[in-house]
């Protein structure tokens, strides 16, 4: 059951921003991290918590998108970060190539350049100079080493896809 709906001229509005600055903070900081505009209306704003309706959350999205209140903070957030620290550390890239490689509605092409690149994140394989092929600088026994190192820290296996 909703509540009611936000105008997106309302969530496009400087004053309005201005009179809910957490809001708009907390969506700030989530498109920074690279939410898209509508996920992000939808946690900054809590919409499902308020029961309000996302019937337009797309439109708010792009509503906040141009809003100058946001576009200036994401200004702001963006020069004063350190992308590979604050924006793109190693398990930020980690998670990202792990997402596209569970899921199953992604593309198998896609799925296995995520598991070449995260495998070369990882330190497994080495990409050579032509990008087009890798070099695997591990034997089997190093996997099967690091696998019984992981088991004995605590370390488990999904096996149910």
């Amino acid at each position: 059951m909703t509540h009611g709906a936000y105008d997106p001229m309302t969530l496009a509005g400087r004053d309005f921003a201005e009179e809910f600055p957490a809001l708009y903070k907390k969506y700030i900081a989530l498109r920074v991290n690279g939410i898209p505009s509508d996920l992000a209306v939808i946690e900054a704003f809590e919409l499902i918590q308020n029961g309000i309706s996302m019937d337009n959350v797309y439109q708010l999205g792009m509503a906040c998108d141009v809003n100058p209140y946001v576009q200036e903070g994401i200004k702001r957030a963006l020069e004063s970060s350190d992308v590979r620290q604050d924006l793109w550390p190693e398990y930020r890239a980690a998670h990202s190539l792990l997402k596209l490689i569970e899921d199953p509605r992604v593309r198998d092409t896609t799925r296995l350049n995520a598991i070449i690149h995260l495998n070369a994140l990882c330190g497994y394989v080495v990409i050579d100079e032509a990008a087009d092929k890798s070099a695997v600088q591990h034997s089997i026994a190093d996997f099967q080493r690091q696998h019984a190192a992981w088991v004995e820290a605590g370390g488990s296996i999904n096996t149910t896809h």
